[in-house]
């Protein structure tokens, strides 16, 4: 009887302390679920916030660049500028690039000749920008530079008008390492972003990246059911089943995600932080073990429970902690302050990156509680803060402010400050959030807020200006009528009398070039037969003679060859012609010695034999002839190289010197008639100034572009581009 009575006085505190420990088992279940639920939460808001204010970030700083007059006009500055951006952001993107309102390439940094001048109206968010004059954020695509990248492009205004755009190349991984990659809970959890149109975004699974979700079959309904949701802009918590692909079982894995979505421009993607159930109760497996070690030590039933019981709670508790301390690398790494405040008994807990926003170290900030963490804030911001709070509490909705805060050093710090509760049936326990320093935000957005006032009052004023101006040519118009009238007298006498200066300069040239030829040719004559007679300084002058009737013949052929323009009488014979074989070939021949005579190296480099155009042999001749000349005689040594080929389906021919170059001063007027950089007796090159203006008359006849690249003491690029 006994034995019986010891049995069953055995099996009932077992039977009590299975069933509390099932109670223990499912509480610790539920608070376990629910802790990284919210931490899945945390992590997914935290993510698209840190998105969301790197794009802020971005857009503040493309909005100054679009103010500025060289990026508006697109003039010589626009490259000063587009490099100090750069250099400040190197480390946040790819490229910046400036292009038109017709979506052409004006130029980019880094520096890529082969896109200049590409028409990308074509992609869907520069085809958006021209249609909405709105800043506009792709998806991941193709650049033209070659590689993948996502663009902001930030709208350009001339005169209030939309005069282009200008575009960062930002690599998602950047993105990815920062906000995303760091994300993990446990073995299986990890975060990914979906855009607008359900293509991932990023995803730590090999081969997902780039792919839409409803593309891939072997995903289950429960999938695209979060998908939906998620496409929704919506922000919450979902269940799915997911089947891995490196996985040989059949059974799919059953998963928890926290959504969030990441509001940007023209578009938004969402992120989810996603982790599979079995493991996340995984530390609550020890539990059976407990339940049969109880089976069997019956003797020892209630010591074991007891045992059991706190042996059960002190596990959870350090898993917890595991928890915790993994939350808060993660979290430091963000540049966010986190804290857990509990509702019931207002214990306060700070973690993550402390010093960084409010400048104490994590040992110092422990002894601040709720009413020390009061007494810091402003007094002008504390009423409604309270009320904020008191009203998130009150309907268990997401707490957000704004508020001043006193650091370390007694200055007062701008803080932003999210946080949410957790739960349980509809009662707050604790409200975890992130806090994060906004001062340089706040201290930007006071500048530009400033900086508008200051516009606005220099528009009235200019305004004013520009009425009174008004008022005063109204009274001019007369006057300017009589004027114009004056001129265009002035400008048929002027007209008329530069065709008889045209006129007479030719017929001079004519007169003068034949003695000339005469005087050489019987200088050459006595050279042939007494040159070996006489003395060196004999020999020298009929040097001399060739050298300054040689100079003559070419200043006289400048001239007739400008006049002939000039007074339309030059006729040309535009027929198909090979460039290197009819031209270039010849020059070769003929200015190889004089290269070599210098010290220089001399080549001509055409990738195509059969390099034709449609052009005047003889305007085409003297064109490149000038050019070669110049080449040779600016540049003191070095190498002179002649290049052909073949850019976007057109001919292109460039000229490079390493000469002395042209200052940026004077690149205006290098191709004005009897201009030359260095001017008077004291020059030490001597011309008339005629020969590259002559070059550019010449590509005009030949339906041809020339431009010039040059930098002092740097040497100098002629390109002639045939259309």
């Amino acid at each position: 009887m006994r034995r019986y009575l010891f049995i069953i006085l055995s099996i009932v505190p077992l039977f009590f302390g299975g069933i509390l420990l099932y109670q223990i088992y499912d509480q610790v279940f539920k608070k376990t679920l629910d802790q990284l639920v919210q931490l899945q939460r945390l992590y997914a808001e935290q993510a698209a916030s840190g998105i969301e204010s790197f794009f802020a970030h971005s857009k503040s700083a493309l909005n100054h660049l679009a103010q500025h007059d060289s990026i508006i006009d697109m003039n010589g500055d626009m490259l000063n500028e587009l490099k100090k951006f750069y250099e400040s952001y190197a480390n946040e993107i790819k490229a910046i690039t400036r292009v038109d309102k017709n979506g052409i390439i004006n130029f980019t940094i880094p520096f890529n000749d082969e896109v200049i001048g590409r028409d990308i109206s074509y992609q869907p968010h520069n085809a958006l920008i021209m249609e909405t004059h709105e800043p506009v954020i792709s998806d991941v695509f193709n650049t033209v530079q070659g590689y993948r990248a996502i663009a902001f492009a930030y709208p350009v205004f001339k005169n209030e008008e939309y005069n282009g755009c200008i575009s960062l190349l930002i690599p998602f991984e950047l993105i990815a390492k920062r906000f995303l990659e760091n994300i993990r809970i446990g073995e299986s959890g990890y975060a990914y972003v979906l855009s607008e149109k359900g293509i991932e975004l990023f995803s730590p699974i090999e081969g997902r990246t780039g792919l839409s979700v409803f593309e891939t079959p072997e995903q289950y309904p429960t999938v695209f059911n979060l998908v939906q949701k998620m496409l929704k802009k919506e922000s919450g918590i979902g269940e799915y089943y997911y089947h891995p692909p490196e996985s040989k079982s059949k059974v799919a894995i059953e998963k928890i995600a926290a959504y969030h979505p990441v509001e940007l421009e023209n578009t938004f993607w969402s992120v989810a932080v996603t982790m599979a159930i079995d493991e996340a109760l995984h530390a609550n497996d020890s539990f059976v073990n407990y339940f049969l070690l109880i089976v069997f030590i019956s003797g020892f039933t209630f010591f074991m429970f007891v045992f059991g019981y706190f042996r059960t709670k002190i596990n959870a508790e350090k898993k917890l902690r595991e928890e915790e301390e993994k939350y808060k690398i993660a979290t430091e790494q963000t540049g966010q302050m986190i804290y857990e405040y509990h509702v019931g008994t207002g214990e306060i807990k700070w973690f993550g990156a402390i010093e960084e926003v409010v400048g104490y170290s994590p040992e110092e900030f422990k002894s601040f509680d709720l009413n020390k963490w009061v007494d810091n804030i402003h007094q002008d911001d504390r009423e409604s803060l309270r009320e904020l709070l008191n009203e998130s509490e009150k309907n268990l909705s997401k707490f957000q402010a704004e508020y001043r805060f006193k650091d370390k050093a007694g200055d007062y710090v701008y803080i932003d400050d999210n946080g949410v509760y957790s739960c349980l049936d509809k009662t707050p326990i604790c409200l975890i959030g992130t806090m994060k320093n906004i001062t340089a935000r706040k201290l930007a957005e006071k500048e530009l807020s400033e900086h508008k006032v200051k516009l606005e009052k220099q528009v009235k004023e200019r305004t004013k200006e520009l009425l009174e101006a008004n008022a005063k040519l109204e009274k001019d118009i007369q006057i300017r009528k009589n004027t114009e009238k004056e001129l265009l007298l002035a400008k048929g006498a002027a007209e008329y009398s530069d065709k008889l200066k045209s006129e007479f300069l030719a017929q001079m040239s004519h007169e003068i070039r034949t003695p000339i030829n005469t005087m050489m040719s019987f200088a050459s004559l006595l050279r042939d037969e007494i040159g070996e007679k006489v003395n060196e300084d004999l020999k020298l002058s009929f040097t001399v003679i060739s050298n300054a009737g040689k100079r003559i013949i070419r200043t006289i052929d400048l001239l007739l060859n400008m006049s002939e323009i000039q007074i339309g009488s030059l006729v040309i014979n535009p027929i198909k012609l090979n460039l290197y074989k009819d031209v270039l070939e010849n020059l070769k021949l003929e200015y190889y010695n004089y290269a070599k005579e210098k010290g220089l190296e001399f080549e001509i480099i055409c990738g195509d034999p059969n390099f034709i155009i449609t052009g005047d042999q003889y305007t085409l001749v003297q064109m490149f002839s000038n050019l070669i000349d110049n080449a040779i005689k600016y540049t003191p040594e070095g190498k002179i190289s002649v290049v052909c080929k073949i850019i976007d389906n057109k001919k292109v021919v460039k000229i490079i010197d390493t000469g002395i170059g042209i200052s940026e001063n004077y690149l205006p007027h290098l191709f004005d008639s009897f201009s030359q950089e260095d001017q008077g007796y004291t020059r030490k090159f001597e011309g008339t100034g005629l020969g590259l203006a002559l070059v550019k008359k010449y590509c005009e006849l030949n339906n041809a572009e020339i431009s010039v690249e040059s930098k002092k003491g740097e040497g100098s690029t002629f390109k002639i581009i045939f259309k």
